[in-house]
């Protein structure tokens, strides 16, 4: 083979054989004057080859057709060559869910600051090494073992790689503009390529292999972490970090949560699923909207009675037999405190903006302090030794359909009142919906939906009821709806709706 200046003339010998052939019929046309061929229809077919050259030079193949249909449905351009001109103004570009499974050609969409390439089938990130203004990068649920390529997207801000198969994150240890990264649900175990990170505000390592955290004592700026359903069982390492606002922490091995003490920025902390038993340390907390004990070993809860921002505590499946300091806990809304050993229930009376409370699988007898939580919507006193729920049954806010008191040693009327308006909600379902649908402008489910009075007047039942609705099992109420619905043996119908807002409760 032949080399000119470092190229290779057989890369090239298509193009010059058309160049001697157009200098070949040029040459012959201008000597045959006397057949009148004119030499510009030769000048113009010489220039339709080099542009047809050019054009083939600049156009991008790309091996997966799945990538090249996205790229022309955000380009508008359902046929002829893609070209490296075309894809000069793709700034973003969201292809989830594509059955992608090469990314060969997307190195020419150097200007792309935003990729978002969710539930695809990829595996090799190579043609990503090129593409250095990106500042958001979303590669999960992918089949990704190796992220080498990646080291060099300097300007990377937002890094999201969940649920892949990545071990070794080395490679991330020099994007330093990285405020968040996600890597939940990966295989990772050692943590020391982020130590250098100190720009990190938002860090989830849930899911991985994770034994030993020491380096993450640099991430000052972290202010959400996550390291749920590792091995963990040193936090000392998280005591700088003071700028944290939410912890996961669920599901490890942690006994001492002494360096939490003076993390007093925490907001919301998950710890369910360890093996503590001293919580005297988060005395200090006194932020903590959210707090997650569950599953622990638990047997004194008294500290935290100075937690007065508490909005929601959750204590199941501890040791608790004493209730001292949830008393002063003023602001709880939703209190979870089944399987332990409560019996009495004195300290709850005056939690007055309660409106969930679970405390299933105890040793309760007298739910007669409960009387007093006028704002409670939703109760499971499921499994204890109950015989009478008179007084709950007066709340105004607590329909008897949601209350679970099975596995009660209760009158038989009780379950018999409740089957029955359970019946009638059933049956009155096609309505409800219809109310509610008509409202929105669109379907919505519903939840805790209980009657509030029925009665009979002028030949028609009139029910009145009340539900929440929301859009989907993670998202919070939208409302609480509440209508009046007559019927008789003509049939149904909605009478009155009223809409009531909901405000999150976190």
């Amino acid at each position: 083979m032949i080399f000119i200046g470092g190229r290779s003339l057989k890369k090239h010998s298509i193009f010059f054989h058309i160049i001697l052939i157009i200098l070949i019929i040029s040459f012959n046309c201008k000597a045959v004057e006397g057949k009148n061929v004119e030499v510009a229809y030769i000048e113009n077919f010489y220039v339709e080859i080099i542009t047809s050259i050019q054009e083939n030079k600049n156009s991008i193949n790309f091996k997966d057709k799945n990538l090249e249909k996205g790229i022309r449905e955000k380009l508008n351009k359902p046929e002829g060559n893609l070209t490296k001109d075309d894809v000069k103004s793709l700034e973003e570009l969201s292809l989830n869910n594509k059955n992608i499974s090469s990314l060969e050609g997307i190195q020419y969409l150097t200007n792309l600051r935003k990729l978002e390439l969710m539930f695809n089938n990829i595996n090799d990130l190579s043609s990503l090494k090129d593409l250095k203004n990106l500042e958001n990068l979303d590669l999960g649920y992918n089949k990704i073992t190796d992220i080498s390529w990646l080291s060099n997207l300097t300007t990377l801000k937002n890094l999201n790689l969940q649920s892949n198969k990545i071990s070794n994150i080395s490679p991330l240890s020099s994007l330093i503009n990285l405020e968040v990264l996600n890597l939940y649900n990966n295989r990772v175990k050692n943590l020391k390529p982020l130590s250098g990170l100190t720009n990190l505000k938002d860090l989830n390592l849930y899911i991985n292999k994770i034994q030993e955290i020491e380096s993450l004592k640099y991430l000052k700026n972290l202010t959400n972490l996550s390291l749920g359903m590792n091995k963990v069982n040193s936090i000392n390492s998280l005591t700088n970090l003071k700028k944290l606002k939410i912890l996961e922490l669920s599901e490890n091995k942690v006994t001492d949560i002494k360096p939490l003490s003076n993390l007093t920025e925490l907001m919301e902390v998950y710890l369910y699923g360890n093996n503590i038993n001293d919580i005297i340390p988060l005395k200090e907390l006194k932020n903590i909207v959210f707090l997650d004990l569950s599953e622990n070993e638990i047997s004194d809860i008294s500290s935290l009675g100075k937690l007065s921002n508490l909005k929601i505590l959750l204590l199941a499946r501890n040791n608790i037999k004493n209730l001292k300091g949830v008393d002063t806990t003023k602001n709880l809304e939703i209190l979870g405190l089944s399987d332990n050993q409560i019996s009495s229930l004195d300290e709850l009376s005056s939690l007055k903006e309660l409106s969930s409370l679970y405390l299933s699988n105890n040793n309760i007898i007298n739910v007669t302090p409960l009387s007093h939580l006028t704002n409670i919507k939703k109760l499971d006193i499921s499994n204890n030794g109950i015989s009478d729920i008179g007084k709950l049954r007066e709340l105004p806010n607590l329909y008897l359909t949601n209350i679970d008191f099975s596995g009660n040693p209760l009158p038989k009327h009780v379950f018999t009142d409740k089957l029955n308006e359970e019946f009638i909600l059933m049956t009155l379902n096609p309505y409800i919906q219809s109310a509610i649908t008509e409202y929105y402008g669109e379907g919505r489910l519903y939840n805790n939906k209980g009657i509030i009075y029925i009665v009979k007047s002028e030949g028609k039942y009139k029910v009145k009821i009340r539900v929440e609705t929301f859009v989907g099992a993670h998202n919070p109420p939208y409302g609480i709806e509440t209508m009046i619905i007559s019927y008789d043996y003509t049939g149904a119908k909605v009478e009155d709706f009223k809409h009531e807002d909901v405000k999150a409760i976190i």
